[in-house]
C-alpha cells in the first residue's frame, strides 16, 4: 500500500508515526485514522522507485 519495505514500516512504528498496538503472536494493528492522518500529512514526501531510479511522481507505465 505504501510502496516501502518492511524495515521502513518497522522504523515508522518505532518512531511512533501512527497509533498502533501489537497483538499476541507479534502482529501489529495500526489505527486507520492515525494512518490516514499520517498519509495526508506526508503525501508530499512520497517517492517512487523503479530499479535504482527515484521519481517524485509515479512514473507512467508503458
Amino acid at each position: 500500500m505504501l510502496g516501502v519495505s518492511r524495515p521502513t514500516v518497522y522504523n515508522l512504528l518505532k518512531k511512533k508515526e501512527f497509533r498502533w498496538i501489537q497483538l499476541d503472536g507479534g502482529k501489529y494493528r495500526i489505527s486507520k485514522k492515525s494512518f490516514d492522518d499520517w498519509l495526508d500529512n506526508n503525501e508530499h514526501d512520497k517517492e517512487y522507485y523503479f530499479g535504482d531510479r527515484r521519481f517524485d511522481e509515479q512514473p507512467e507505465r508503458e
